[in-house]
């Protein structure tokens, strides 16, 4: 299955890219997403990033859907 990932700030400069397209497998986990990202670019390890499917903040256990819109949101912080 396909999913879009949206990356912003540290994370885009790493990947070196803000947006893909990624063929998945279907049923795949926050997790197993976020392990496959940090093995294809180690630098992932080191951030403190959270994911969102479809604008919504998830947890590391939500099942990912054909055609999700997954964004990859660094560190902030506010004030």
């Amino acid at each position: 299955m396909k999913i879009k990932l949206t990356y912003y700030g540290v994370v885009s400069e790493i990947i070196g890219a803000e947006e893909e397209w990624m063929e998945v497998e279907s049923n795949l986990a926050v997790d197993s997403l976020c392990d496959m990202l940090e093995k294809r670019w180690s630098k992932l390890e080191s951030v403190q990033y959270k994911v969102a499917i479809n604008h919504s903040v998830s947890n590391m256990a939500s099942v990912l859907e054909e055609n999700d819109d997954v964004t990859i949101l660094p560190p902030f912080s506010g004030g």
